[in-house]
C-alpha cells in the first residue's frame, strides 16, 4: 500500500508546471544600444549587458553573433540608405523567426540622459521613456531594469506558439516582406528610369551649350517710364508711362560663359496717369471708348507709341537645363505719349540714351528651344518736355523699366 500511495504521489507531482518542463519563453531579439549626445562607448555597453540580462528573465535572446549576421544580410539585400528603421526590422525578424525586438536608446545632454526602450511586435509597437537627471551609469542600470519591468506588463510575455501559429506567422511575414520588396524594387525602377532620362536629356542640353553660337529671340514685352513726382514748374503732368509690344533680338555666345545680347523693342501706350495737384489717376487703353461723350466726367482718350535698342554683355552661370546671367550695355529708346480728358490735353515725348543693367535666366529644352526671362533696368535722371494745354513744361525722368518674355532657338 505504501508503494502505491508514493507512485501515485510522484505521479502527481511530475505532472505540475514547477515539477515538470517549464513554460517556454517566447524568443526575442535585442538590438545594440543607440546613444545621442553625451554618451560614451563604456556606458553604452554597460547598459546593453543590464538590458540583456533584465529581458534574459522574459525571454529566449537570440545571441548577438547571430543577430549580427542576419543584419549585415538584411544590408546586403537592401542598400543602406534604402533600408528604414522598419523595412530593417521586419526582415530581421522574418529571417530569424522572431517576434520580440527590442531596442534602447541613450540620448545625454550635460548631467541629464533620456533612456527609451522600445518593443517591435508583429503587429504593435510600445515604448516605454524615462528621464535621469544628474545619474551616474550605475543609477541609470537600475532605470533600465526598470523600463523592462514596465514594458515587460504591457507586452506578450511566456507565449508559446503551436507549429500552426508559427506557419501562420511566417506566411504572413513572407507575404509582407515580399509585398514590401516588390513595392521598393517598383520604386527603384521608376527612380532609375528618371534618373536616365534625366541623364539623356542632360547630355543633349550639355550638348547644345557646346555648341551653340547664336541664340534668335522673339518676345513680349512691356516697357515702363518713371516720371519724377512734383515737379516745380506745373501742377499737372503725365506720370508714367507703360507701353507694351513685341521685340526681336539675338544672343551671341562668345565663350562657354559669356554672351552679347541686341534687342530691338517696339510698343504701343498701353496705360498712362495723369497727376493733379490733389489726386493721380491710371487710365487704361482697353477702357479708352467706353464713355463717348466729351462733356463727362468720365471721358478720356489716349495714345502713343515707343520703340528700343539695346546692346549688352553677359556673364552666364549654367545650372543643368538652366542658365541665369547678368551684365551690362548701352541703350536708346525715343517715343511719346498722349492723355486727353474733358478739361486737360496732356502731351510729352521723349529720346533716352544711356547705360543699363541686364539680367534674366531661362530653360533650355532638347529641341534647342528655350524659354527666357529678362529685366533691362535703367536708372538715371533726364528732364523731358510736356505739354500741358499748349504749355511747355519740363519734367524729369528717374528710370524706366523693360521686361521681355518669348521664346529663343539655338543655331
Amino acid at each position: 500500500m505504501r508503494y502505491f500511495l508514493t507512485t501515485i504521489l510522484s505521479l502527481l507531482l511530475l505532472s505540475l508546471p514547477s515539477f515538470g518542463q517549464s513554460q517556454e519563453r517566447p524568443e526575442g531579439i535585442v538590438i545594440p544600444v543607440s546613444g545621442i549626445g553625451n554618451v560614451s562607448e563604456t556606458r553604452k555597453l554597460i547598459l546593453q549587458n543590464t538590458l540583456i540580462e533584465s529581458l534574459s528573465e522574459y525571454y529566449r535572446l537570440v545571441p548577438q553573433d547571430k543577430f549580427e549576421e542576419v543584419q549585415e544580410k538584411v544590408f546586403q539585400e537592401l542598400d543602406y540608405e534604402q533600408c528604414t528603421e522598419d523595412q530593417c526590422i521586419v526582415m530581421i525578424q522574418d529571417i530569424l523567426q522572431v517576434e520580440n525586438l527590442f531596442v534602447l536608446q541613450v540620448i545625454g545632454e550635460g548631467q541629464d540622459t533620456q533612456l527609451s526602450l522600445k518593443w517591435v511586435g508583429l503587429d504593435d509597437k510600445r515604448v516605454k521613456t524615462e528621464v535621469c537627471k544628474g545619474c551616474d551609469t550605475f543609477e541609470l542600470n537600475e532605470r533600465v531594469e526598470g523600463l523592462v519591468r514596465n514594458l515587460e506588463t504591457v507586452i506578450p510575455k511566456g507565449v508559446v506558439f503551436s507549429s500552426k501559429d508559427d506557419e501562420e506567422l511566417r506566411k504572413r511575414r513572407e507575404e509582407e516582406l515580399r509585398r514590401q520588396r516588390e513595392e521598393e524594387l517598383r520604386k527603384q525602377r521608376i527612380e532609375k528610369q528618371e534618373d536616365e532620362d534625366d541623364l539623356k536629356s542632360l547630355n543633349i542640353v550639355e550638348g547644345i551649350y557646346q555648341n551653340r553660337k547664336y541664340n534668335i529671340l522673339g518676345m513680349y514685352g512691356s516697357s515702363d517710364v518713371h516720371i519724377k513726382r512734383e515737379p516745380s514748374t506745373t501742377s499737372k503732368y503725365i506720370g508714367d508711362m507703360v507701353f507694351n509690344g513685341f521685340g526681336i533680338g539675338f544672343n551671341y555666345y562668345i565663350w562657354d560663359n559669356y554672351h552679347i545680347n541686341s534687342i530691338y523693342f517696339s510698343g504701343t501706350l498701353s496705360s498712362i496717369s495723369k497727376i493733379t495737384s490733389d489726386k493721380s489717376t491710371i487710365y487704361d487703353f482697353n477702357d479708352v471708348g467706353k464713355v463717348s461723350d466729351t462733356s463727362s466726367s468720365e471721358f478720356y482718350d489716349m495714345f502713343g507709341e515707343t520703340s528700343s535698342f539695346s546692346g549688352t554683355f553677359n556673364r552666364i552661370w549654367i545650372y543643368k537645363k538652366w542658365n541665369f546671367w547678368s551684365g551690362g550695355g548701352l541703350y536708346s529708346e525715343s517715343g511719346k505719349g498722349t492723355i486727353i480728358t474733358t478739361n486737360d490735353k496732356i502731351s510729352t515725348s521723349f529720346d533716352f540714351f544711356g547705360p543699363l543693367f541686364d539680367g534674366g535666366i531661362d530653360y533650355n529644352f532638347e529641341n534647342q528651344l528655350n524659354l527666357f526671362l529678362r529685366i533691362n533696368y535703367v536708372f538715371f535722371n533726364s528732364s523731358i518736355t510736356q505739354e500741358v494745354n499748349n504749355e511747355n513744361h519740363q519734367t524729369d525722368v528717374t528710370s524706366t523699366m523693360k521686361v521681355y518674355f518669348g521664346m529663343g532657338y539655338n543655331l
